[in-house]
């Protein structure tokens, strides 16, 4: 497989295959190669035919996690081939946005936004970055139309970091938000009773390493590979 192996909900994910002659090793061209999907690689999910070096390509938009294969069905002269699987992981797309762009020490930080796929019923969690460590500091269950309101209060005046995390499960990887206007950040300006307004920034980031705190796990993978029709 050519292209990520780790793409966001909506992508298309570039898969390449290669069909050639078993002893020669060269490439077969025209012939037709046929995708599937699946865990057992059995739903049609299209076709190609390849080209002089027996490349042919396919681009996708899965839904959710799918293993792929691609398999060549035989012709007069060469017998049937099959590729290994191959898995393309999904993260959810997560906006976030704030409900106010200046808040004072005692108010509270409202974060609204989304999740798709729709994921009603799961929770999404707001982390605040401490001394290099994400702190939960709020969560919220999505509604039946996959949205949330999360608040929290700044424990102090300053600048903090913020992030929307929504946690794996069986279909999608973890995500962090992205705002709705497709920055990667959001900022507030917050202030003392009497004090000057200093910036309080809400930053959507996705991540990797170790889990954050609290339980919050937001590690993403990505890698690459390859598969060859033989």
């Amino acid at each position: 497989m050519t292209g990520a192996a780790t793409i966001t909900y909506g992508d298309q994910v570039t898969l390449g295959s290669r069909l050639t002659d078993e002893q020669t090793t060269t490439g077969i061209e025209g012939e037709q190669v046929n995708l599937f999907a699946g865990s057992g690689g059995e739903l049609g999910a299209g076709t190609a035919t390849t080209a002089a070096d027996g490349a042919a390509a396919f681009t996708p938009v899965p839904a959710a996690t799918t293993i792929y294969r691609a398999s060549f069905p035989g012709s007069d002269t060469y017998g049937t081939a099959s590729s290994p699987q191959v898995t393309v992981s999904v993260r959810p797309t997560v906006t976030a946005r704030l409900q106010a762009s200046t808040v004072t020490r005692s108010q509270t930080i409202v974060v609204t936004g989304s999740v798709a796929p729709n994921h009603h019923g799961q929770r999404v969690y707001l982390q605040r970055q401490t001394n290099g460590t994400w702190k939960g500091v709020a969560s919220a269950t999505l509604t039946n139309n996959s949205t949330y309101t999360l608040k929290a209060k700044p424990p102090a005046t300053g600048s903090f970091t913020y992030r929307v995390v929504k946690r794996a499960d069986a279909d999608h990887t973890s995500a962090t938000q992205f705002d709705a206007d497709g920055d990667r950040s959001l900022t507030v300006r917050g202030s003392g009773a009497g004090e000057k307004a200093r910036e309080l920034s809400v930053r959507g980031q996705v991540s990797s390493g170790t889990p954050a705190s609290g339980g919050l796990v937001p590690p993403l993978a990505s890698c690459c590979g390859g598969f060859n029709l033989r």
